[in-house]
């Protein structure tokens, strides 16, 4: 019973640029840095493999460690708790985490205010899980990634967005930073299950300027 039109911006990356393409994780970098420093709210990014986490920890350490900022990026044998106990301490910190933190995890009030969700978190399609739900699909005549494989990365995506949004006082912007959800069939599908309207952007000083006007 949120009135999410009220408590959330939800914004969405429209950019040709090819999320495959090196330079795509490098922008994502630039972009989660301006945000931080000129927002300077506590800040979650979500990431769908540790890949994505290790190439942040390259592009974002040095700058994070020049200008003293909290940064604290998910890795291997550190618990989870810990981080999230580290995030609080700081009022502009940024916690960038991928599997466990997409659900599960409650961060009311402000100890989250922008929530940035890197790419659509679609299942690994060489998992024998779901490589044998594909195939029992395809063996019944349909198309497994429309009817399988984006309404469950629809629901992931869900339980993503649910992270910044926990209670009625809540509010904050959500950006998803997948260009494909702009330009391909199956983005519209998917936006279409959040419960916000999203707004396009391909400026972050634009996304910028505007979630200042709504904070």
């Amino acid at each position: 019973p949120f009135y999410y039109e009220d408590q959330v911006k939800l914004f969405v990356y429209n950019h040709s640029m090819d999320v495959k393409d090196p330079i795509y994780m490098e922008e994502i970098s630039n972009q989660i840095n301006k945000i931080s420093f000129s927002l300077k709210r506590r800040m979650l990014v979500l990431c769908t493999s540790y890949k994505q986490t290790l190439a942040f920890r390259k592009l974002l350490e040095p700058v994070f460690k020049r200008d003293n900022r909290c940064l604290i990026i998910q890795k291997p044998g550190i618990s989870r708790n810990l981080m999230v106990r580290n995030y609080l301490e700081h009022t502009h910190s940024v916690l960038i985490g991928t599997s466990s933190f997409w659900e599960g995890v409650d961060f009311p009030g402000d100890k989250v205010e922008v929530l940035c969700i890197v790419k659509t978190p679609f299942d690994n399609p060489y998992d024998p899980m779901i490589r044998s739900q594909i195939e029992d699909y395809t063996k019944h005549g349909e198309n497994a990634f429309l009817k399988y494989q984006v309404p469950e990365a629809a629901m992931k995506l869900r339980q993503g967005f649910g992270r910044l949004i926990r209670n009625m006082n809540d509010s904050g912007i959500c950006i998803i930073m997948d260009t494909r959800l702009c330009h391909r069939k199956y983005g519209k599908i998917i936006l279409d299950s959040l419960p916000v309207k999203p707004i396009p952007y391909q400026y972050v000083e634009k996304l910028i300027s505007d979630s200042q006007k709504f904070f």
